[in-house]
């Protein structure tokens, strides 16, 4: 199943952001899998102005997480998307709860898989002013990172997609960037 829900800002109630899709379903049968697809608030407006926002979203996804491991404390859970923050910043570390050390991994903690792709090509997922980021996330429960289960993933699996087509000329600084669908209002077509 599925079901979009909705983030309010207690501090400014006719604001709005994108809702968040969480869908669920049986794994071969046996495993029920959980996901939670996001894309928080911009930093359009200031990073640290933004900053609130994306906390209370982090928030709110990590209150419906905490009710699915209260009633299934080994629950696979998959929360991918475009936080729009870094593994480090607060929304993610604070917010979300989501560790970026997964070495003796818990079933009921969420660990950011994110942070490794710093030290891969092209160093990020995004690139602004010349400098990758890794504002796009695979925040996993511990229970995903138990290779003995049927859906199990490891650390090093994920990877930064860079096909050819994907990309363009950075014509600003060096190297490559995304080549993105919009630039502003420009519709650029990528």
């Amino acid at each position: 199943g599925s079901r979009f829900f909705q983030v309010r800002f207690p501090s400014d109630t006719a604001l709005r952001t994108r809702e968040i899709l969480y869908a669920w379903g049986i794994l071969g049968g046996r495993d029920t899998v959980h996901v939670f697809v996001n894309h928080w608030p911009s930093r359009s407006s200031g990073e640290v102005q933004t900053r609130p926002l994306r906390l209370r979203v982090a928030e709110a996804v990590r209150f419906r997480v905490d009710s699915i491991l209260s009633g299934s404390p080994s629950a696979q859970i998959l929360i991918p998307g475009d936080f729009n923050d870094e593994p480090m910043d607060l929304s993610v570390q604070s917010g979300l709860k989501a560790s970026v050390s997964c070495e003796r991994p818990d079933a009921g903690s969420l660990y950011d898989l994110t942070q490794g792709l710093k030290n891969s090509r092209p160093g990020g997922t995004y690139k602004y002013k010349g400098a990758w980021n890794l504002l796009d996330h695979m925040v996993v429960s511990g229970s995903v990172l138990d290779t003995s289960r049927r859906l199990y993933s490891r650390p090093a699996d994920l990877h930064v997609f860079q096909a050819g087509y994907l990309l363009e000329a950075d014509k600003s600084n060096l190297g490559d960037q995304p080549w993105r669908t919009y630039a502003g209002d420009f519709y650029q077509g990528g």
